[in-house]
């Protein structure tokens, strides 16, 4: 018995070497814009700090002697006429009188105009850009530090694989995190590229609280292997690549004058804005809504002025007196830069004067590259892209701009809706005082644009640009997939509805309130991912929409407006595992012929974001517009709507569908993009396909935030074996969560019911026996492993049935909280160790990984569990 001890031993000695990760803590303090985890062991873990605050523009905050908390007292600080940071108050001594000090934040004038409050990541506007490498495990301790909201946080590009619980959605897939309260988030960095994090709760994103993650590839991924080979057909050299994401990401947000819940309340406000003080004046004083080119709103809410990386200048503040983001270059290098929309509403057309941008990527995925002079990005979306730092730019400076898609009646565009930065070829920062100079003798890039050679632009929401631009539009589904193995896992082609999806993203009822299928989202009370079975079924009885197969259940005809309860409510649909589905995503209504901005439902385009997947883009179809002005004259006329007068139920008109129109029957093109946040055009739509192989509660849900916020977004079950929470998880308000236990957790499978059979570790026997196990006494009906929380049910006073892959095993003589990894006699593993939870009516238990940390080992003389530390004292 001593010699198998000692075997047991032996094995976990080895084991606990072999699976016990380095955790790098990355120092993120408040004056730190770039956090990299420098490790690049797949094995290791990454953990950040998150601190999430209030603050005030123009101010600056003492710090404490780690620079990671500040006081509350804050200091005001203006940009003066040389762009140098100075007090307001000659007398205030707080952070003393020179920019430069330590013991204080440092200001953020961002558009250098506007004294509001924002929402700070480390006190940044926006967050610092998190920095790993592909596959690692990532742990972000997120702490609420506002006074009255919740927060959560969403990994916008990570499909969260077997951990929906940590997707960062507010009420679909956790709590929110209440004021005072922390939460840790984990999770795989295994989808490469360029993504970013944001908050999912209320109308924070905009005001502030994102930034950027990027997720560096491996040297040995495929994909990027054949990223390098195309650079070297390119006649690139590796050694003038330059990927240096710590300088050369930008995050793109238009910026708005007052806090963003106000602007969602006025948006609704029948005044909506205006720029007259006097109440008396306000008939006919409404600055109108601003639209693009083809006729489709762009936004409710009047353009304020534009950020990039948080920095901007609005347009009543001289160049002099801002201060904005400069990127820095070296003449004879290639540069990959990366792009992120950051947006509340506007989408942008991103452009560097005299440079060329070749696009390599989007939303993480490699491409063909494909050279443009514009790359139109909306909310959600992420490219990057190739610039040629060129020998004859040497010592010199270039304007980078992001100008919107907003068109005035005397068709031209409004150039002054723009963000702005700089392309700096110096090895000195540009200062405010020279940026006047370079704006005023800076080409724009529209100038070049002409008959004989039109511009470029990726991603056009409509059609074509009007004539007299000279630009033409590529459009993503155009793009091609740069692949070293593009025929592996094809779908294939929809033929019947039984593998579609139809999403209609308009505007319905009286008012044309925000919906999906006509259904207007209520979030549910309560968080989907953590309930148990029992609850969830109180909730889909009570708060689920119904009839979702009935076309006129929503019409006005019927008395159920949008905002009716039959139709605000909280809209899932149900999806089976392991199938590939084509979702048909459009943006029209039931009246075709109605572009009235004041009646027509599909006068918008949509960046539409899908959580957990990425999905094949294969088609956009747009509607029908005037060849020369470009406008809108009828949406799109393919998809029946369903509903006589909302777009409630909508499919396919008789041989409309993907398939009928290409003659596609097989594989959809194996050169189909990937992509997770798609614009969607004003009056069209687009056919993507994506496999249901990830179970879990996804958000699918338009990027504008006043949209979703109003109700434009749908929640997809995907069926199959969802994993369930930590138990921990189960309760709201601070969360903290092992590596050990996050691993034993995200292996552990909702499974059936336990049979009779049991397999128990024998004393003496050299091979695994079976047995017929007794129910124990007290067990109740309820299953104890099949509910969402893993829970319930069952009570097992001194044993415990364990489900592994060999089969379930009987434990004696366990205690609840015990993490355990059974040893058979022969020292085989029984495959799968388990951590016993207590639930309200017994003991359950959750599968888990062998990685999983704190591991205990069952001294098979007498089932006593021992933990692994005392099986190496009893060695020594």
């Amino acid at each position: 018995m001593a010699m198998l001890l000692l075997q047991a031993v032996f094995f976990s000695l080895f084991f606990v070497r072999e699976v016990y990760s380095e955790i790098e803590v990355v120092p993120c303090n408040h004056n730190t814009s770039v956090c990299e985890c420098k490790t690049t062991n797949p094995n290791d873990v990454c953990e950040f700090t998150l601190d999430i605050e209030m603050l005030q523009t123009f101010t600056r905050y003492l710090l404490d002697g780690t620079g990671n908390s500040r006081g509350t007292a804050g200091s005001v600080w203006c940009i003066n006429n040389e762009g140098e940071w100075e007090r307001v108050d000659p007398e205030d001594t707080l952070c003393g009188s020179s920019i430069d000090s330590t013991n204080c934040t440092q200001p953020f004038g961002v558009d250098g105009y506007t004294f509001r409050s924002f929402i700070a990541v480390n006190g940044r506007i926006p967050g610092p850009t998190l920095i790993v490498t592909e596959g690692q495990l990532v742990k972000v301790n997120v702490i609420n530090r506002l006074a009255s909201e919740s927060v959560s946080v969403h990994w916008h590009g990570m499909h969260q694989r077997n951990s929906n619980w940590m997707d960062g959605v507010e009420h679909v897939t956790q709590c929110g995190i209440p004021p005072g309260a922390s939460f840790s988030y984990f999770f795989y960095a295994t989808q490469y590229g360029t993504h970013w994090y944001h908050s999912h709760s209320g109308a924070q994103r905009t005001d502030g609280l994102f930034g950027a993650l990027i997720v560096k590839e491996k040297q040995d991924n495929p994909q990027y292997t054949a990223f390098m080979k195309k650079l070297n057909e390119m006649g690139i050299q590796e050694n003038t690549y330059v990927d240096n994401p710590n300088e050369h990401t930008l995050t793109l947000l238009d910026w708005q004058k007052s806090n963003s819940l106000d602007l969602f309340t006025q948006i609704h406000s029948s005044i909506r804005y205006f720029n007259i003080d006097e109440a008396s004046e306000l008939v006919g004083a409404n600055i109108p809504r601003t639209r693009s080119s083809d006729g489709a709103e762009i936004g409710p809410v009047p353009y304020w002025s534009g950020l990039i990386n948080g920095r901007g200048r609005h347009n009543d503040t001289d160049y002099s007196n801002s201060i904005l983001s400069d990127f820095n270059v070296t003449a004879g290098n290639m540069y990959r830069f990366r792009l992120i929309g950051a947006q509340s509403l506007y989408a942008y057309r991103f452009s560097i004067e005299q440079h060329d941008l070749t696009v390599i990527a989007t939303d993480g995925q490699f491409i063909e590259p494909e050279t443009v002079d514009y790359i139109i990005i909306h909310s959600g979306e992420r490219y990057d892209f190739l610039l040629e730092a060129k020998e004859e730019n040497e010592n010199q400076r270039f304007m980078i701009r992001a100008v919107t898609l907003s068109f005035t009646e005397t068709s031209t565009y409004l150039e002054e809706q723009s963000a702005e930065a700089i392309l700096n070829y110096r090895s000195t920062t540009t200062l405010s005082s020279d940026y006047a100079g370079i704006a005023a003798s800076s080409q724009n890039v529209s100038k070049r644009c002409n008959d004989n050679k039109p511009c470029q632009a990726l991603n056009c929401p409509f059609k074509n640009f009007p004539e007299q631009f000279n630009i033409k539009c590529i459009h993503i589904h155009n793009l091609t997939r740069l692949s070293s193995d593009m025929q592996k896992d094809l779908p294939d082609v929809a033929t019947s509805d039984n593998s579609r999806l139809f999403f209609n993203f308009g505007f319905e009822g009286t008012r044309l309130t925000s919906a999906v299928n006509a259904r207007n989202l209520k979030l549910p009370s309560a968080s989907l991912a953590q309930l148990e079975a029992n609850k969830l079924n109180d909730i889909n009885g009570t708060e689920f929409c119904k009839d979702l197969n009935k076309p006129n259940t929503c019409n006005r005809d019927n008395g159920n407006e949008v905002i009716s309860p039959k139709c605000y409510c909280t809209h899932v649909v149900d999806v089976e595992a392991n199938k590939y589905i084509e979702l048909v995503i459009s943006a029209t209504g039931p009246d075709y012929d109605d572009v009235n901005p004041r009646t027509s439902k599909f006068l918008f385009a949509h960046p539409v974001h899908l959580h957990g997947h990425y999905f094949h883009v294969v088609d956009i179809r747009f509607g029908r517009t005037d060849e020369d002005s470009g406008r809108l004259t009828a949406g799109n006329s393919d998809i029946n709507c369903g509903g006589d007068t909302l777009c409630t139920m909508p499919r396919w008109k008789p041989d409309k569908d993907y398939s009928s129109r290409t003659g596609m029957t097989s594989k959809i093109p194996s050169t189909a993009p990937l992509k997770d946040t798609l614009l969607i055009p004003a009056g069209g739509y687009a056919v993507v396909y994506f496999k249901t192989d990830n179970p879990g509660w996804w958000f699918l849900h338009c990027h504008i935030e006043v949209h979703q916020l109003e109700g434009m977004g749908v929640i997809i079950n995907e069926k199959g074996k969802k994993t369930p929470p930590p138990d921990s998880m189960f309760e709201c308000g601070n969360f903290s969560l092992t590596e050990g236990k996050f691993k034993a957790a995200i292996s552990a499978t909702a499974s059936p019911t336990p049979t009779l059979t049991t397999t128990t570790i024998e004393t003496t026997a050299t091979t695994i026996g079976t047995t017929t196990a007794q129910t124990p006494t007290g067990t109740s009906d309820t299953n104890p492993t099949t509910n969402s929380g893993g829970g319930g049910g069952g009570c097992f006073p001194l044993d415990a049935v364990v489900r592994t892959r060999n089969g379930p095993l009987l434990m004696k003589n366990v205690e609840i909280g015990m993490e355990l990894l059974a040893v058979s006699s022969n020292h085989k593993l029984v495959y799968s160790p388990v951590i016993l939870i207590k639930q309200k009516q017994g003991i359950a238990w959750y599968p888990s990984m062998l990685q999983s940390l704190g591991k205990v080992f069952l001294d098979d003389s007498n089932y006593k569990p021992m933990k692994v530390e005392d099986l190496i004292k009893s060695s020594d």
